[in-house]
């Protein structure tokens, strides 16, 4: 049990998955796609790939540089047209913007601040592939905001039916869904996204981390939010997801499904029966402390590391003074985690936490990283009433314009010149 935990708290995140310090093979630079006037390199598609393995704790082989690189690369060219895109309109994202969304991923996975880009370093990829990544992401969104987001009219009708769709809905079983879907196009093939899709599958059901998962892979909108579909009525799903959907059990990942939009592969992260409000929710609050160790050190370097950390534990009693019993030492990092959904969490991390008790230090627990003291500040019950009229006219705008995003790509692909050179 302590083994599952150890995974679990180990940042929850890539801090799990290593590949090691594995360098880049000196190569020639070659193109891998032409994009209209731009180019892909190869150098880029295949430090983007070993970025997908580490994420997804895949071993780095040939076999499975050659299956990713496909899906990979289609990615690499979507995300290349909608940065063009928001080049034509001169739209630049700052850098703070690309560090705001570093800080998210790491917060959504528990990580400490700068976790993410070095564990990217340790493995020896630069940090610009991941900036650039999601540097075409927000781009994307801005893009689409800029040109469409004033033509977007919603009525009082719209916003009347819309509540009678939400009010309906609870009369029906809904799901709270997490997926990942691998796009199939000529480009990369139904046997190769199914391949993909399978090789995922196994990596999910060893452990590995399905928001950065779906952030490297998956082709939908809901990537940019680790997988995270939302609440759906099962009677709003395609029937062949539906299907699949009614009887998985929930945190269990399925196995790959042909939809609509591609390879899909799907987590019922919650569930609620006819009648149940789809806003209840449980938040939890808490603050984690890692005391750094330095990796293959000895028991005797280890020993006063933990006797500091379980001295810290004996003496911590609230929440309020967590922080300042620290002092300033570089080597111990805070980190405070503010009202997350509990479906965010990881099963072990979850059941880990609410096994404390409020305001109560945890025994120090060893990671990959040093030992980590846990302490839950607030867990809170809530359950809200419908959504104001406000609040609706935002879902409306949104969904239209994820809508608008996805014909646009779709169209800005079918016109563009693109050359695969592999």
């Amino acid at each position: 049990m302590m083994k599952k935990i150890k995974k679990a708290l180990c940042l929850c995140g890539l801090g799990a998955l290593t590949l090691g310090a594995v360098q880049l093979h000196a190569s020639v630079n070659r193109v891998a796609a032409m994009v209209n006037h731009k180019v892909i390199s190869t150098t880029d598609l295949k430090s983007r790939v070993r970025m997908a393995a580490l994420s997804a704790g895949m071993p780095e082989t040939p076999d499975l540089d050659a299956q990713l690189s496909g899906q990979i690369l289609n990615l690499m060219i979507e995300e290349q047209l909608q940065q063009q895109m928001a080049d034509k309109i001169h739209l630049k994202i700052e850098d703070e913007r690309v560090d705001l969304a570093i800080q998210d991923i790491e917060q959504r996975n528990q990580m400490q601040k700068g976790q993410l880009l070095g564990m990217l370093q340790q493995a020896g990829i630069p940090a610009r592939v991941m900036r650039d990544h999601l540097r075409a992401g927000i781009a994307w969104v801005e893009y689409i905001r800029a040109m469409y987001g004033d033509a977007i009219q919603t009525t009082a009708l719209d916003v009347k039916r819309k509540l009678d769709e939400i009010k309906a809905s609870r009369l029906e079983t809904n799901v709270h869904l997490s997926e990942i879907v691998l796009p199939v196009d000529a480009s990369f093939d139904k046997g190769k996204a199914r391949a993909t899709a399978q090789k995922l599958v196994t990596q999910l059901q060893s452990g590995a981390p399905f928001a950065a998962l779906a952030t490297q892979f998956s082709s939908v909108p809901s990537a940019a939010k680790g997988g995270d579909r939302g609440w759906v009525s099962l009677s709003r799903l395609d029937p062949a997801i539906r299907q699949t959907i009614e009887h998985l059990p929930l945190k269990q990942v399925s196995q790959p499904i042909e939809t609509p939009e591609g390879i899909a592969i799907y987590v019922v992260r919650d569930r609620r029966a006819p009648g149940e409000s789809i806003d209840k929710d449980t938040l939890i609050s808490f603050q984690q402390v890692l005391f750094s160790t330095r990796k293959g050190a000895s028991q005797e370097e280890l020993y006063p590391i933990f006797m500091r950390a379980k001295s810290f534990t004996e003496n911590t009693k609230s929440c309020a003074i967590m922080k300042k019993t620290l002092g300033n030492d570089a080597r111990v990092r805070f980190q405070e985690v503010q009202k997350t959904s509990v479906s965010h969490l990881p099963d072990e991390l979850y059941a880990f936490l609410s096994k404390l008790g409020k305001e109560k230090a945890s025994q120090p627990v060893m990671t990959d990283l040093g030992f980590m003291v846990f302490m839950v500040c607030d867990i809170e019950q809530i359950n809200p009433g419908d959504p104001t009229e406000d609040e609706v006219k935002d879902m409306l705008r949104s969904q239209e314009l994820q809508n608008i995003a996805q014909r646009e790509l779709r169209n800005l692909r079918s016109s563009a010149f693109v050359d695969i050179r592999l």
